[in-house]
């Protein structure tokens, strides 16, 4: 035995930890009687062995990393989005919320809601009636009709390079050149968009998109990106249409291309950590499909604004987002980690995964609020 250290315990009883090396198979039966320390015997009345094997090699330890890794981490996993690709199909074209979920008015008069998506759905609302009425002091029978949907052929032209085009039919990357879908993304929910759309609309067709893109990977953003950089093209992201800055309305003056590149087909997540409550996702997932996900697996994300049912993750960071849960689980900059961002420069990501670093400016902080201005934000840990 090799003596490695000599001391008291609180009892009065001398405890000697000694180290000795066996080989890496079955030890044989045992029997230490006394160990001899300066040419003096000691008896050993209980004996506990502990077996030091040799150091692992960089495959074992691997492996056996990555054994707990799955125990700690739950698998990707794409989910089915609420918004789709035909965004007019589910959600209204000029305004907010779902196609089914509306106020109508219904012979009394009375105000009802339609659709089952909500607990006052299908219901009439005698009470909502006389207070609008009151509040409001109009006539509720009068009718203030909104523009239809344009035809087809009352869109303007798109103006998408061939280059562009073959590019992203080559990526295998979905896109539309159809004026509606064009049109969808052309604007935020903020109130002179909606009156522009319900009312002007008969007038002139607002400055829209020449392309609507559909990314469903990094690489995929990279791709447009670079390529809308190489041919002088507009990008502007676009994730649930909630946004009340005008950061997404197309500028009338702006004679480039315009590319809408919407990410709600950027719908996965890579993985959740249980043990240190991080999850790793794309930038187009919808609120409500990511607290569904988690919520399942008995966490929430503890991020809840007003648009929640309809905004994305990438689009809270981009906003600097705030919610009702604030005063529990902070901001939105309180609860990112890292993401990675697209630039036509090249893609930008912080290293590691901790809640906070000492060194340099804090990068995050590059591109929460900033309405992606410059970059595409995808994947984000949050």
């Amino acid at each position: 035995f090799l003596v490695s250290g000599l001391g008291s315990s609180s009892s009065g009883v001398t405890k000697l930890r000694c180290y000795t090396k066996f080989s890496s198979h079955a030890v044989p039966n045992l029997s230490i009687l006394a160990i001899s320390l300066n040419s003096r015997s000691f008896p050993v009345p209980e004996f506990t062995l502990k077996t030091m094997t040799s150091p692992k090699s960089s495959d074992e330890k691997q492996e056996e990393f990555e054994a707990r890794l799955e125990q700690r981490l739950l698998g990707s996993a794409k989910l089915q989005g609420v918004i789709p690709k035909k965004r007019n199909d589910v959600v209204k074209w000029n305004g907010w919320g779902y196609n089914d979920s509306k106020f109508v008015v219904k012979p009394g008069p009375v105000v009802a809601f339609t659709g089952n998506r909500y607990p006052i759905g299908e219901l009439d609302l005698p009470g909502f009636t006389q207070w609008v009425i009151n509040t409001f002091d109009i006539d509720i029978l009068r009718k203030n009709p909104s523009a239809p949907l344009p035809p087809p052929e009352a869109y303007p032209k798109p103006n998408v390079p061939e280059e562009f085009l073959e590019v992203v039919e080559k990526s295998g990357i979905s896109f539309s050149l159809e004026g509606e879908d064009r049109l969808m993304r052309c604007h935020g929910q903020t109130l002179h968009d909606i009156y522009t759309l319900r009312f002007d609309l008969q007038k002139s067709i607002p400055k829209i998109p020449d392309i609507v893109v559909w990314p469903e990977t990094h690489d995929h953003v990279v791709k447009l990106v670079e390529m809308a950089d190489k041919l002088g093209l507009v990008v502007i992201p676009y994730g649930g249409g909630t946004s009340v800055s005008g950061a997404v309305t197309c500028p009338n003056n702006e004679l480039r291309p315009i590319i809408s590149l919407d990410t709600t087909q950027m719908n996965q997540i890579f993985w959740l950590d249980r043990k240190n409550l991080l999850i790793c996702c794309q930038c187009g997932l919808v609120g409500q499909d990511l607290e569904r996900y988690v919520q399942s697996r008995g966490f929430t994300v503890g991020h809840e604004p007003d648009s929640y049912e309809f905004s994305t993750v990438g689009g809270w960071v981009a906003t600097r987002a705030s919610g009702m849960k604030k005063n529990v689980y902070g901001n939105i900059e309180d609860l990112l980690v890292s993401a990675k961002m697209v630039t036509p420069r090249g893609v930008l990501q912080r290293k590691g995964l901790t809640p906070r670093q000492s060194i340099g400016p804090d990068f995050n902080h590059v591109i929460l609020g900033s309405e992606a201005l410059s970059t595409c934000v995808d994947p984000l840990n949050g």
